[in-house]
């Protein structure tokens, strides 16, 4: 059984179209293979309606940065990490995208470290 990284809500626009475009086997989740697949294909992941789907995704309680542990709870499960590990990655991601220190990452921060990476 391949590992979900969310669930959507019918009835969101937003969420539905994104799941249209990277849910090709239509079972109304993102499995991480799917998730990798769609990193390919920059010109679909590049697309500003599509970050800002991503960035909302992320951003759960909708306050405009993404925290620790929220990066946590869309990525739980997809990872078997003893505690120091998680604590290790998690802080990785934060000191590489968070280039404003200030333990959380913004939206504008989100968009630069998802163009970077996928150029």
């Amino acid at each position: 059984m391949a590992t979900v990284l969310g669930e959507f809500k019918a009835g969101s626009s937003d969420w539905q179209t994104l799941i249209e475009q990277l849910d090709t086997n239509n079972d109304g989740k993102i499995d991480y293979g799917e998730f990798i697949s769609a990193a390919v294909n920059r010109a679909t992941l590049l697309s500003k309606q599509n970050l800002e789907i991503a960035f909302k995704m992320f951003d759960a309680d909708g306050n405009g940065v993404i925290s620790i542990n929220e990066l946590k709870d869309v990525f739980s499960g997809v990872h078997e990490l003893t505690s120091e590990e998680d604590n290790l990655l998690w802080n990785q991601i934060l000191k590489e995208v968070d280039t404003n220190h200030d333990s959380v990452i913004s939206h504008e921060e989100f968009f630069t470290s998802m163009q970077a990476v996928l150029d």
